[in-house]
């Protein structure tokens, strides 16, 4: 089954809510292009005679249509982007069960940094693919096609100047397109990557208990530099290393383990 075959049966569970968004956006165009039309009238009739009752009338016709607007366009990005957050959930139960399946020799062949990254990054990408792209897409779509019968209906010659700049656009939206699509593939397999070493790095930490001989090194050190005020998280740090024989810390608290003065060593080698 192809990739776009398989997000379909996705896609269609969820069909009565696109096709409720994309409702939604066609009528959220449809008032988004009155108002440009309300006003032409206003303009012209206003010139002709101005009174307050027409101001008031104009002025309450745009305020309407942009309340109008608001209202279709809000319902179209919660309906629309709703819906891809629902498939998106669905995706990462499926490939969670998927996961659950496979055996131990695929995940010895497989970092579990990259799975993560397939469940996150990758599946999130689907998801603005399916959501906003769809909704930005329609609204794109219906706004062309409508402003362009609108602006025939007006004045062909002008419609036709004002074409004249879009086989330019077209090929620049399809060369910068390309780049992003490559650049984007790349960022893609380096969040990949910096998953798995993250994944690895973090595997490896040690979880120390501290032992009677330790608590009492941090009293004895948080005496020792009260005037410092040196707190009971820095102190166990510097009993632990002194039990293990550490010689160097990752630390941004630099002045307060700077001062201290293991017994073990002179200092420590504080990175970064």
């Amino acid at each position: 089954m192809s990739p776009f075959r398989r997000l379909l049966g996705y896609v269609l569970r969820y069909r009565r809510a696109f096709l409720t968004g994309l409702a939604c956006s066609i009528a959220t165009t449809a008032v988004t292009l009155t108002s440009p039309l309300v006003l032409s009238y206003a303009v012209d009739d206003l010139t002709r005679e101005v009174t307050r009752g027409k101001l008031v009338l104009y002025a309450g016709l745009l305020l309407g249509i942009g309340l109008a607007g608001g209202v279709f366009r809000f319902l179209t990005r919660r309906i629309l982007i709703g819906a891809s957050r629902h498939i998106e959930y669905d995706m990462r139960n499926d490939f969670f069960a998927h996961l659950e399946t496979l055996p131990l020799s695929y995940f010895q062949s497989h970092r579990t940094g990259d799975l993560m990254s397939r469940a996150t990054n990758d599946l999130n990408a689907v998801r603005m693919m399916i959501g906003p792209s769809v909704m930005y897409s329609a609204n794109t779509l219906l706004t062309f096609v409508a402003a362009l019968a609108l602006m025939v209906s007006i004045d062909l010659r002008l419609t036709l100047l004002a074409l004249v700049p879009l086989p330019f656009v077209s090929i620049s939206v399809k060369y910068f397109g390309s780049a992003i699509h490559r650049r984007f593939e790349r960022i893609q397999a380096q969040l990949s990557e910096i998953s798995a070493v993250v994944q690895e790095a973090l595997a490896g930490v040690r979880v120390v208990d501290l032992t009677m001989d330790d608590y009492e090194r941090c009293i004895a050190l948080i005496e020792q530099y009260a005037d410092l005020g040196l707190g009971f998280v820095d102190a166990s740090i510097v009993a632990v290393a002194e039990r293990m024989g550490v010689v160097a810390l990752a630390t941004l608290n630099h002045r307060d383990f700077r001062a201290v003065r293991p017994n073990h060593i002179e200092a420590f080698d504080l990175v970064p």
